[in-house]
């Protein structure tokens, strides 16, 4: 039901009256009045006759649109991770999909305010993180500002994030923070964004980030937490195997593999492990993951007990999973370290 005036829909509850009064018992025709004129009168400020009336139809609305899509972001070969924005809501928001090749994912909501004037983004991740953005386009660039409060000192921070159209395919995001109300910035992200030549290949890469997500989740383990042998298994397909080339010892099966993971939470409280800038190669059903891992006592990472290079060779089974056929790795050494290549 929609009334497009006043009188259409004082109309419509007179002539609804009787069943509405058979159906709820008495209610107090003023009432009624009162509730359906809101309901339909609401409309008529919003302008709810389709699309060339919507709110969101305004070319400004249109001026961060340089951001959709799906991208590889980085600096030359190290990926830093992907993100995926897409307008929805009628075209009045754009809506970020953050997944960092390290523990990080967050989502963003970005949308211009017609009252203000100015674009807001509503940030939010996995570390607790909220942000709320305020700014505008110039010349194809998006030019944010905010202010937060340290959680650890509680000073005051200010935030000030650029995303830059280079060209079609590529933009720039540059983030920097101040503890001294502006006098000094320090760089927090530098990255760019470059588009997927294949949104499907986007598709697939995140999939395989996500497969090697799940890997170190299970491997990770702590008081709360033990052990997840049966999501380990999960990632690997039949015939896996896993090398690990510093101690030059044969190849294990996943199983096997498992045991000595048990046995070391036998030994020790806890145990942390994640992966860092990667690149990831899909081709068809196969996919090649290359990237540095870090494993710690704990989550602080205060007292490193490994860290090196990971790769991993994985397969779509026939459920259109990726399943991870042969993983190989090597620690970090005096003759190759691993920061000079990724």
């Amino acid at each position: 039901m929609c009334c497009h005036s006043q009188t259409e829909a004082e109309v419509f509850v007179e002539s609804h009256w009787q069943q509405c009064h058979d159906s709820v018992g008495y209610i107090d025709m003023k009432t009624i009045k009162a509730f359906v004129l809101v309901v339909c009168l609401c409309g008529l400020s919003t302008g709810q006759s389709g699309a060339q009336n919507s709110p969101c139809s305004q070319e400004t609305f249109r001026d961060f649109d340089f951001w959709i899509g799906h991208w590889q972001v980085g600096n030359d070969s190290v990926v830093a991770g992907y993100s995926r924005v897409d307008l929805i809501l009628d075209s009045c928001v754009l809506l970020e999909n953050w997944t960092g090749t390290g523990p990080s994912r967050g989502k963003s909501f970005n949308h211009f305010d017609l009252t203000s004037g100015k674009w807001k983004q509503k940030w939010v991740d996995n570390f607790g993180t909220n942000l709320e953005f305020i700014g505008n386009v110039r010349n194809d660039s998006m030019i944010y500002e905010t202010t937060s409060v340290s959680r650890r000192t509680g000073d005051s921070i200010r935030h000030r994030m650029i995303i830059a159209k280079i060209d079609q395919d590529h933009v720039k995001q540059h983030w920097a923070q101040s503890n001294d109300d502006g006098t000094t910035w320090t760089v927090a992200f530098d990255a760019i964004y470059s588009r997927s030549i294949d949104q499907q290949e986007a598709s697939a890469q995140e999939e395989v980030q996500r497969v090697l997500d799940d890997m170190y989740t299970a491997i990770s383990f702590n008081a709360d937490k033990p052990f997840d042998e049966g999501q380990f298994r999960e990632v690997f397909m039949s015939g896996a195997t896993l090398v690990n080339a510093t101690q030059e010892s044969a190849a294990q099966d996943p199983i096997a593999f498992a045991a000595g993971l048990k046995e070391l939470e036998q030994r020790q409280a806890s145990f942390y492990e994640r992966d860092g800038p990667v690149k990831i190669d899909v081709f068809g059903k196969v996919a090649q993951y290359r990237g540095y891992y870090v494993a710690s006592e704990d989550k602080t990472e205060k007292t490193t007990i490994s860290q090196g290079v990971n790769l991993a060779q994985l397969v779509r089974d026939t459920d259109g999973k990726w399943k991870i056929i042969s993983i190989i790795w090597d620690e970090d050494k005096e003759l190759h370290p691993f920061k000079t290549k990724f």
